[in-house]
């Protein structure tokens, strides 16, 4: 009897089976891991984003303050064009400076503190954002600001 040279025996169908098995695997565990450093990366970035925000708004706002009140997560600060507060909102999770909302969503942890220096006041604001580590702004103002 002749031998059938056209088809495949069942164990090089096996072999070539487990061959694909293994490489398909390495595949999706490639793939796995490239999803998961991107998610990753994404918020890490998404945080930095969220706290330069943060940390731009209270510097620019703060800088230019002449008169200084500070209470619970909440400052009230005069400049130029009159009285401005900024603050925790707890609602939306945001600061609200100046009427604006910033980082909504993602400040759980706003504090001031200031400290007269000279005739000048240094303001810190302590803020978290969820999920991430404690940041840390001071600013000293640019004018002669007494602290209330």
């Amino acid at each position: 009897m002749k031998k059938n040279e056209q088809g495949m025996t069942l164990v090089e169908m096996l072999i070539g089976m487990a061959i694909a098995a293994v490489v398909g695997a390495g595949i999706l565990g490639v793939l796995f891991t490239a999803s998961r450093i991107y998610t990753t990366s994404a918020e890490r970035l998404d945080a930095a984003t969220y706290s330069r925000e943060v940390s731009s708004a209270i510097a620019n706002e703060l800088r230019y303050a002449s008169k200084v009140s500070i209470g619970e997560a909440r400052i009230q600060y005069t400049v130029a064009a009159g009285t401005r507060e900024m603050w925790l909102n707890t609602e939306q999770h945001a600061l609200i400076a100046n009427g604006a909302v910033i980082a909504a969503g993602q400040v759980e942890k706003l504090a001031f503190t200031a400290a007269a220096d000279k005739d000048k006041a240094v303001i810190t604001a302590t803020f978290t954002l969820y999920g991430r580590k404690e940041n840390k702004v001071t600013v000293m103002t640019i004018n002669p600001t007494p602290i209330e």
